[in-house]
């Protein structure tokens, strides 16, 4: 109730200032600070896009003339003012008379509780995360942006977010077809991907933002991953199907990174003689699977999305990876393993 009552008040000051900000700001301190969050690659639950989701909330903090805190840990979401949906935060700030304000950012506002980690914003050095546990799920993002003269402030403030995590995508495909039928003869081939795990992947660490932002990795990779619940079935001709997309705390990945597991190949001969009568055989054999993740790859960067696409066939697996921005973009390497 008390969120809903300040959305309305936060609306209805700004309707007012943007009606009338010249005499809002004569007024002196009366125009409430509101904010417009994009994404650089943004995702909500690994969903790919640029825009902020309505739904979705930030912590901020203002801090005025690059040392003094104005206010912090203030958690902005989102309300919609005469068509245009801004942040605001809870309880509503105001603009201060003059000066400098730096805002520091960090998004879901939920993170520090989904991994465990504690977060740090300080003015000078920016953000900073200790203890972090990925969960593979939430998208730990931060943002900063300065206004160097209040007095003279944006309607809302631009607040690009980052990504502090690496996007895992894992596809799978049939390599060619096998099944052949003529006169007398059919040979049916089915091929389902039994298990695929994720082992030898660090999945905690300590996040720091100031100068050039970087992970220190914690802990150990005797974790194992499953990537797949269920096993998935191939077909030829269609596209690569997405079996697992996740998040990870980016890394130099060791030699005992890969993604191993199973996959089975299933046989069905129908031999039709005049005098023989119908013959059916059935026959299934299961191949492991090893993807050593350096051999393609060596470092996953924050911010960037790494897609391996594996291509099943009667007796070897085609890799294929390729690095890119959370978006589409990147160029491919293929590589076919022996």
């Amino acid at each position: 109730m008390r969120k809903s009552y300040l959305h309305i008040l936060f609306a209805a000051v700004l309707l007012l200032a943007g009606c009338t900000k010249l005499e809002i700001n004569d007024k002196r301190g009366e125009s409430p600070i509101s904010f417009r969050p994009v994404g650089r690659m943004m995702t909500k639950a690994i969903l790919e896009g640029s825009v902020f989701p309505d739904d979705q909330t930030f912590v901020v903090g203002g801090y005025y003339n690059s040392s003094a805190t104005y206010f912090e840990g203030l958690e902005a979401s989102s309300v919609n003012v005469d068509g245009v949906t801004l942040w605001g935060t809870d309880p509503i700030m105001y603009w201060p008379l003059s000066g400098r304000l730096d805002f520091i950012a960090y998004s879901p506002a939920n993170v520090a509780a989904d991994t465990d980690a504690t977060i740090t914003v300080d003015p000078a050095d920016g953000i900073s995360a200790t203890g972090y546990t990925n969960d593979g799920e939430t998208d730990f993002m931060y943002a900063i942006s300065t206004v160097n003269d209040c007095d003279a402030h944006p309607d809302a403030v631009p607040m690009t977010f980052e990504h502090a995590l690496t996007q895992l995508v894992i596809k799978v495909k049939q390599a060619q077809e096998y099944t052949s039928e003529i006169s007398g003869y059919s040979n049916i081939v089915h091929l389902t991907v039994d298990d695929l795990n994720l082992t030898g992947i660090y999945n905690s660490g300590n996040f720091d933002q100031s100068g050039s932002p970087q992970w220190t990795l914690t802990g150990s990779t005797s974790g194992s991953m499953g990537l797949i619940p269920t096993p998935v079935g191939l077909t030829y001709g269609e596209d690569p199907q997405m079996v697992a997309r996740s998040l990870f705390i980016p890394q130099t990945l060791l030699s005992s990174a890969e993604i191993n597991g199973h996959y089975t190949i299933h046989q069905t001969i129908t031999l039709n003689g005049d005098y023989t009568g119908e013959t059916t055989v059935e026959k299934s054999w299961q191949i492991p699977i090893t993807v050593k993740l350096a051999d393609y790859i060596a470092t996953w960067q924050p911010g960037y999305k790494y897609i391996y696409e594996l291509s099943f066939g009667m007796e070897t697996i085609q890799v294929s990876a390729r690095t890119s921005d959370w978006l589409p973009a990147g160029d491919e390497i293929t590589i076919e393993e022996d």
